[in-house]
């Protein structure tokens, strides 16, 4: 087995007993960094979490402030070398070997150009990073991952040294390297000098678990169903449409239900790019971006939005 616990000798491997993700060495793992369960996981009280999550909240209203202002060289100059793949997380959908083929300035700065064209940072529809992969089709959760781990890489170092110290691994020797790193104090980029960690010959980077998903829990599909169609169903029952059902009772009344998604989506959906749809209707009623941001409700303790320590086992031992 190339999984890190293996190659290190450590004898736990079950993700029920491990902080962080088992990652098999030396190869992509299909995984994702979704900042939206970053946050929730900061709610909870992860300390990791907190610590990511605020490297995340000062770089995205940095981001915002520019975005707000049009002013595009500041926004180039936020992503120029600092969205791509880092290969240590060893995260994402390369075939074989990581290969760095993630996201980049040139996809990131035309998604963000033209969301700006379509003025949703004007109209308050950009509200997190998250966001970003809702409204930039070409955004996938690999591209979100990949420009998430350049703001956090910190914290995922940070992370790595306590499971190195926790478990008395020792580190392989290494050159010291250079990479940019998100400074909120100066709110810019900073050159840093860090000491990295090597598996069987690769730079790694350790995740904690809460981190990672195989999908993003905010996507435009979802929002579509579970904010927009359930938003155009009481407009179509407010106005008592055709498209309405009608139900009879026993007792002779008939009661007027609002139509199915099923429908909203073969009658109003059908023919028309799914985007295009959600951005009307949600420049109708901006609330609607901001309730789905409130949807995934945070319970302590819950576990709902995370994956969970089976699944982790499933994709990274089994698969």
């Amino acid at each position: 087995m190339k999984n890190f616990t293996f190659q290190q000798g450590i004898e736990v491997h079950e993700h029920q007993f491990l902080d962080f993700a088992d990652i098999r060495i030396g190869k992509d793992n299909r995984l994702f960094i979704d900042p939206y369960r970053v946050h929730l996981a900061a709610l909870d009280g992860d300390v990791w979490a907190k610590k990511a999550d605020a490297l995340i909240s000062s770089f995205f209203h940095t981001l915002l402030a520019a975005a707000s202002q049009k002013d595009f060289s500041a926004i180039r100059n936020l992503i120029l070398n600092t969205c791509g793949e880092i290969n240590d997380t060893q995260l994402g959908f390369s075939s074989g070997k990581p290969c760095g083929n993630g996201a980049s300035c040139n996809l990131i700065f035309p998604a963000i150009q033209q969301m700006i064209d379509q003025d949703l940072f004007a109209q308050g529809l950009v509200i997190d990073i998250a966001d970003i992969a809702i409204w930039a089709p070409g955004i996938g959760p690999d591209h979100l991952s990949d420009w998430v781990t350049n703001i956090v890489w910190p914290v995922l170092h940070e992370f790595t040294q306590s499971q190195f110290l926790k478990y008395g691994l020792s580190r392989e020797p290494a050159q010291p390297a250079m990479r940019l790193a998100w400074r909120p104090s100066s709110t810019s980029w900073e050159n840093t000098a860090y000491e990295s960690y090597s598996c069987d010959g690769h730079r790694i980077l350790l995740c904690p678990k809460k981190f990672l998903h195989q999908k993003l829990l905010l996507s435009a599909e979802d929002f579509l169903t579970r904010q927009v169609l359930t938003y155009r169903q009481k407009e179509h029952l407010d106005q008592k449409t055709n498209l309405c059902r009608y139900v009879s009772k026993a007792d002779g009344s008939i009661t007027i239900k609002e139509p199915s998604k099923k429908t909203l989506r073969q009658y109003e959906v059908n023919g028309q790019n799914h985007l295009d749809y959600v951005r009307f209707h949600t420049r109708e009623n901006p609330d609607l971006i901001r309730r789905y941001h409130e949807q995934p409700e945070f319970l302590p303790g819950s576990t709902e939005h995370f994956i969970s320590d089976a699944k982790l086992d499933a994709i990274l031992y089994h698969a």
